[in-house]
């Protein structure tokens, strides 16, 4: 494996990852609508006792954990590969 510093030709490594695209910013928002609706049905709940709402908040938990993972690994796709750590999950 080639060091960058001995890269034989100067350019960047940078192709528009650093550009927001708009699906993530509605998985943004649809993963804020999801931990809203999450929290509502939680209280609503344990409020009025109703075990229905409190499954229902707690399964809406895995889709908000679901699509946490979007963000996450949107991150680890931008970054440069000069930081090590997350070059290393681009390798194929």
């Amino acid at each position: 494996m080639v060091a960058m510093s001995n890269h034989p030709h100067a350019h960047d490594h940078i192709f528009g990852q650093d550009q927001r695209r708009p699906g993530e910013t509605r998985t943004l928002a649809v993963f804020a609508l999801t931990l809203i609706t999450m929290a509502v049905e939680i209280t609503a709940g344990v409020m009025t006792g109703s075990m229905a709402l409190l499954a229902d908040g707690l399964h809406m938990g895995s889709h908000a954990l679901a699509l946490g993972i979007t963000p996450l690994r949107t991150g680890m796709r931008d970054a440069t590969p000069t930081t090590l750590h997350l070059a290393l999950a681009r390798v194929k």
